[in-house]
């Protein structure tokens, strides 16, 4: 005889597979190994990554301490133009996304907490650390992902990370999760 059985309850039947270890349901087995399979494959497929662009190891190493900001300053140019000519121009700077400031400000938090040095104001011996976050613009809060630009002291750009968010729902890191990451991406690029 077959160590299977099919039993009827109200809600539907359940399939049972009996050994010497007691009896498991068929059912369960196979939407758990089917949840596993597809949490595996979003995982593969579509995970957050860190992407090295370029850089000179050799002046990272150099940089003992580092200011933390955005690579391109938010704002707006106004020209009152007459007669083809310009009579004025005005700048306007604008405020950031307070989901940006945030951030920077956890990246900040996180990397001051592992050993790097984060200075509030620059020195002629400082470097920089540059982000340029782009947020999700569809379906989800967040940013989809993160430049990270390192300056020598000397205003020379010596590395570059491109740091993406999952794509996925099982993969997608939260605001605060992804600051971790940035963090993790930065001390790794820096070694330490």
């Amino acid at each position: 005889m077959l160590p299977v059985s099919l039993e009827r309850f109200k809600t539907g039947y359940q399939l049972t597979y009996s050994t010497h270890l007691g009896s498991l349901d068929l059912m369960k087995i196979e939407s758990l190994i089917l949840s596993l399979v597809a949490v595996a494959t979003a995982l593969l497929v579509g995970c957050a990554s860190t992407k090295m662009m370029s850089t000179d190891a050799d002046a990272i190493k150099g940089v003992g301490e580092w200011t933390l900001g955005f690579t391109y300053e938010t704002g707006s140019v106004t020209r009152n133009l007459s007669d083809g000519e310009i009579k004025s121009i005005a700048v306007k700077q604008t405020g950031r996304n307070p989901k940006s400031l945030e951030l920077l400000e956890d990246v900040r938090f996180l990397l001051q907490g592992k050993g790097v040095q984060i200075v509030a104001h620059s020195t002629a011996s400082s470097g920089k650390i540059l982000l340029n976050p782009i947020p999700f613009t569809q379906w989800y809060s967040g940013f989809q992902s993160c430049s990270v630009t390192f300056e020598s002291p000397a205003g020379h750009s010596v590395a570059r990370l491109k740091v993406k968010n999952g794509d996925r729902n099982a993969s997608y890191k939260s605001e605060e999760a992804f600051a971790k990451y940035i963090a993790r991406s930065i001390r790794e690029a820096l070694g330490r």
